[in-house]
């Protein structure tokens, strides 16, 4: 979408005794710089979350990647050590090509009294799969037609309580992009 317009996304979360949804707003909001350690300053296109999260996007050949992103606390964008693939394009966008990435939870839901310091943190290994490329999604914004389906899935190792310990916990997240527009839902 081009500068200045919003999508406003309904983020699902399913745990095992509930669900919940959140809010996501993503605003295009023009290019901005990215300033590399050989001195070297590359411009990219930045949608930015409603809180304030900026991610730098580069189309490439094969797909468009996320190669810089900048915390609201942040004055600067931290580039990527390497380019993180967002959606595949050309003769890789097809059913069943897949890739890795790494993940961080958003949220994780704790029993009291029992958390476990910087969980937000720990990262974790994704496997991307392209699942669909003629998917018809409705939402609240309309219907969507050919749209290409990403699904991901990862294991993320959490402290549950002392008596567990340690347990793994799946994580899948799905994303579908729309031709001529990107991600709706």
């Amino acid at each position: 979408t081009g500068k200045g317009h919003t999508w406003q996304y309904a983020v699902s979360y399913e745990l095992p005794d509930s669900k919940r949804q959140e809010q996501l707003s993503l605003t295009a909001v023009g290019e901005k710089p990215v300033y590399y350690p050989e001195s070297k300053k590359v411009s990219y296109p930045v949608r930015q979350t409603g809180q304030g999260t900026d991610y730098y996007i580069q189309e490439k050949e094969d797909g468009y990647y996320r190669v810089a992103k900048r915390l609201v606390v942040e004055l600067k964008p931290k580039p990527d050590p390497k380019p993180l693939l967002i959606l595949p394009k050309g003769k890789n966008l097809r059913v069943g090509y897949t890739w890795g990435a790494v993940g961080s939870p958003y949220t994780v839901q704790w029993q009291p009294p029992f958390t476990e310091m910087n969980a937000s943190i720990k990262p974790f290994d994704l496997l991307y799969e392209v699942a669909g490329l003629n998917e018809t999604v409705e939402t609240p914004a309309g219907k969507f037609e050919k749209c290409v389906k990403l699904e991901a899935y990862g294991r993320m190792t959490v402290y549950a309580d002392p008596r567990t310990g340690y347990k793994e916990v799946d994580v899948i997240h799905r994303e579908w992009f729309a031709p001529g527009v990107g991600l709706v839902k």
